[in-house]
């Protein structure tokens, strides 16, 4: 949910600076997507030989969260 209301403030400036809203809104969705798969891939390269990492059960925990309905 905070992801939407940084959406609109990124897709604001943009409008306001004359910019590619179209461009921004794209960034934004892959930047998000990529973060689902890359941040449980860099705590199991970055951590994982510090402490114990599971990528797949951090990836699936972020996919839950994300997929839920936060309006009911």
């Amino acid at each position: 949910m905070l992801n939407c209301l940084f959406l609109q403030a990124s897709t604001l400036c943009t409008y306001i600076a004359k910019g590619n809203v179209a461009l921004s809104i794209l960034f934004t969705l892959v930047t998000t997507i990529g973060a689902i798969f890359m941040t449980p891939l860099l705590c199991k390269i970055l951590l994982g030989t510090v402490v114990p990492v599971d990528a797949y059960g951090i990836a699936v925990s972020t996919i839950q969260v994300l997929a839920c309905e936060p309006w009911r």
